[in-house]
């Protein structure tokens, strides 16, 4: 279940008697809002169509409540399920380095493996977010970021969740090899890996946590929330590792993991003294030769400390197929002041399928969020199909969410369907992400694919100069059309009847069919040697050729009569021998 949601409630009504209730006289027209991102990446914000900043007004702090059930301890920390201190060297990937040890942890939190059992590639994930799918039949084939030094440009979590939600970026390290001095040896990965899910998860969940109850709550369910810094040495104290910047830069330029916290620590340990005792544990990505062993604390006043995430994992397990058209993260979205825009991609459907899962993503924190699945559409609305399932999610926070499906949807193969989302926020105008036209990305979208109703009809994206794709995925498991299949034994190798699944390749029943063994013919003989004389006998069924050979002049008859004159005189000797005695 989710640990986001505070609520979940299966949406048993026509999807549209919720989505399409308001009503203008005259026609609207959505703005166009652009994310700005600071030119190492490290930092964003958010841009009105006029160009100002918007504000993300957050929700009413939420007290999650601690593991215990109870309040939250005045210190913490997850050193049980942390993995091991990693080394970014002189590389820009922190961004990259702060997500897979959340991630890592996440898994152990969970006890979907044991701590250091697997270890994810910091590598992997760089690479394939700032390089665009080329192979044939990628769906996001050509679609992304690019860079000409992928492990220096840097980034941040939006980057690390949209091409974590592609399943791609949680690779092995042992795969995925990450060397902090060299980076040639980490430029050439096969494109064939890009969806490499080796390691056996894929991203659940990439949330802001707005409030430090949420930090800490957090960090003891899960083991590590990211936040990002402005860091600068000269503002740490060596000796008790204490960082403090007692003014802002208003700058960003280091991504960290919090894995504990301290109330009480004292406001005398910082180069500079804050303003209160406490703060962050945190566990750094330069080796363990920097800071004590790797670890050093963060004051709670710190100015420049923003972007503070809680990355979840789930297991791959039986996942099937990541229906989307998100190929990276886009800088932009839409938004309606005074009311709200519901969204639909349509998909069809690649085989013979069951959705048990979706996933989206949400600007504001305070976010309810309704979803609806309608199946076989017969024309080019998203919602000219069956209504087949629904879901509503409250007081979301920001971020990238995927939620299981209580009544999961069959679909076939070529049949199309749709998956909509309507955006509600009762502390400000809800925004959708949305692909919009960009320097920096490229992105591909065609008509039919995304859709927003407004003016009482329907949209697609691909008519408005701008605009892509939405960014809403559904998840899918085979539902396995299984097809007998038989392999037929040979003389040696025993045969099989099988059902197996022709979509993904499982076996769901397998019956041995014993070898029949060898049906060889008669001997014949096909060379002479001196007296020996060579033959050979021919199977029928698989034509294996069986030798032998036999003296010339020693036929069958005069060979037993051999046999029995030496039986004979070996009895003879025997008897003699013992009548003497």
């Amino acid at each position: 279940m989710k640990k986001m949601i505070s609520v979940i409630l299966s949406v048993q009504i026509v999807f549209c008697a919720l989505a399409f209730c308001f009503h203008s006289s005259a026609a609207l027209a959505p703005s166009i809002g652009r994310i700005e991102f600071s030119d190492d990446g490290y930092s964003y914000r958010f841009l009105d169509e006029n160009g100002k900043e918007r504000e993300n007004k957050p929700a009413p702090a939420k007290s999650r409540a601690a593991k215990s059930g109870g309040t939250l301890p005045s210190s913490y920390a997850s050193y049980d399920i942390l993995p091991a201190v990693k080394n970014q060297g002189g590389t820009g990937s922190c961004w990259a380095f702060a997500a897979i040890t959340a991630l890592e942890a996440d898994a152990v939190a969970k006890g979907y493996m044991q701590k250091g059992e697997k270890v994810f590639s910091p590598s992997h994930l760089t690479w394939f977010t700032y390089t665009l799918p080329s192979l044939p039949g990628d769906p996001h084939l050509g679609e992304g970021m690019t860079s000409n030094s992928p492990y220096m440009t840097g980034g941040n979590w939006y980057f690390a969740a949209s091409t974590l939600s592609e399943w791609s970026g949680i690779a092995l390290l042992n795969d995925y090899m990450f060397f902090p001095y060299n980076q040639e040896l980490m430029s050439n990965f096969s494109e064939s890996g890009r969806y490499d899910r080796g390691s056996g998860f894929v991203l659940d969940e990439a949330v802001h946590l707005n409030d430090e109850n949420s930090i800490k709550s957090w960090i003891m369910e899960h083991g590590v929330c990211t936040a990002a810094i402005y860091y600068d040495s000269n503002y740490e104290n060596r000796t008790t590792h204490a960082y403090y910047m007692a003014q802002a830069i208003d700058g960003i330029n280091h991504n960290i993991s919090l894995v504990g916290w301290d109330d009480d620590f004292p406001a005398s340990s910082f180069v500079t003294t804050p303003s209160r005792n406490g703060a962050w544990l945190v566990m750094d990505s330069w080796g363990t030769g920097n800071h004590n062993r790797g670890f050093y604390w963060l004051s709670y006043d710190n100015p420049d400390f923003a972007y503070t995430v809680g990355y979840g994992v789930r297991e791959s397990g039986d996942l099937f197929r990541n229906y989307s058209y998100n190929g990276a993260y886009t800088d932009g979205y839409i938004y309606l002041d005074g009311t709200t825009i519901p969204v639909s991609n349509v998909y069809t459907a690649q085989g013979y399928e069951q959705i048990t899962a979706l996933s989206f993503w949400t600007v504001e924190d305070g976010d309810t969020v309704t979803l609806a699945v309608y199946k076989d559409l017969t024309g080019s609305q998203p919602d000219s199909g069956t209504y087949a399932t629904g879901i509503t999610l409250t007081n979301l926070n920001a971020g990238y969410h995927t939620v299981d499906l209580i009544n999961p949807v069959d679909v076939t193969p070529g049949s199309r369907f749709s998956v909509s989302a309507v955006i509600q926020n009762n502390q400000t105008t809800p925004s959708i992400i949305v692909e919009i036209d960009s320097e920096d990305m490229t992105f591909t979208h065609g008509p039919g694919e995304s859709f927003y109703y407004l003016n009482n009809t329907w949209n697609d994206t691909d008519n408005e100069e701008g605009l892509g794709n939405f960014f809403i995925q559904a998840f899918t498991k085979c539902s396995h059309p299984y097809e007998q299949v038989t392999v037929q034994p040979t003389c040696t190798q025993d045969g099989s009847v099988s059902d197996v699944c022709p979509q993904c390749g499982k076996i769901y029943a397998m019956t041995s069919i014993p070898a029949t063994g060898h049906n060889y013919g008669g001997w014949s003989d096909y060379q002479e040697s001196g007296s020996k004389v060579y033959k050979q006998r021919v199977c029928a069924n698989c034509g294996d050729i069986d030798e032998d050979f036999y003296y010339k002049g020693m036929n069958t008859i005069t060979l037993e009569k051999l046999l029995r004159l030496i039986f004979t005189s070996v009895f003879d000797a025997f008897f003699r021998a013992f009548s003497k005695n």
